[in-house]
């Protein structure tokens, strides 16, 4: 309350100054930048997390964005350069950040207590963790340990060639059953054959219909994959 009537005072004193500091909206271009740059920083992270576990967000959640949503929309309709991040940012970086003196002073004085009651412990527990770390260093130069490193990047390559790899061999599959069906319907008119080519023909045919859809489905999925890694490396 005390800062919104400051606030207040401070818009009464100034004036069109005062509006003068709002921060301009940005452009349409500015906010593909911005978005831009937010991926390139947090893509590589988000398709490995998307790839080992899907996001799964609390239902609470919904409500809370349903109501900041409100709040900007309400703010905006009164003043086009209304900012809830901007007006936000004190009030929750004094709530997550600093807190109270008397609180700070506490957690300092909880750390300071705690890198105490550490180094004590390693004085004692130092000497076995230097012999760990040697049988570790032997146990890998035996081959006894193996480092396992993991290249996301090689990751994904990996499973686009397996899908494209997937889908070529449908392909082929499908052009062999094409031309088996087309020489078996071409002998059963030339021959007057029995039923039996006729029926295999067809099913040529089919399999080879079946064949191809699936290879341009795994096409697809390829497409896919690289498009939604495009859009999250930008």
């Amino acid at each position: 309350r005390q800062r919104l009537i400051g606030q207040k005072k401070e818009a009464d004193d100034k004036g069109s100054e005062y509006e003068d500091s709002f921060k301009p909206q940005r452009t349409k271009e500015e906010k593909a930048a911005k978005r831009k740059e937010i991926l390139n920083n947090i893509g590589e992270d988000l398709l490995a997390v998307g790839q080992d576990q899907p996001f799964r967000f609390p239902a609470s959640l919904t409500f809370c964005i349903r109501a900041f949503t409100v709040l900007d929309g309400i703010g905006k309709s009164l003043e086009p350069r209304f900012d809830f991040g901007e007006i936000a940012r004190p009030y929750a970086r004094e709530l997550v950040l600093d807190g109270g003196s008397s609180e700070r002073l506490r957690k300092n004085a909880a750390k300071a207590f705690g890198r105490q009651n550490r180094a004590v412990a390693n004085l004692f527990k130092g000497p076995n963790m230097i012999e760990d770390m040697s049988n570790t260093i032997k146990g890998m130069e035996q081959g006894d340990i193996k480092v396992r490193v993991r290249a996301l990047e090689a990751e994904r390559a990996l499973q686009r060639v397996a899908l494209t790899q997937g889908a070529t061999i449908k392909a082929l599959v499908a052009t062999m059953l094409m031309n088996v069906g087309t020489v078996l319907s071409a002998s059963v008119e030339a021959s007057a054959a029995s039923a039996l080519a006729s029926f295999a023909a067809r099913a040529a045919f089919t399999g080879a219909g079946a064949l191809g859809l699936l290879s341009l489905v795994s096409l697809l999925k390829v497409k896919k994959l690289e498009s939604k890694e495009k859009s999250l490396t930008a």
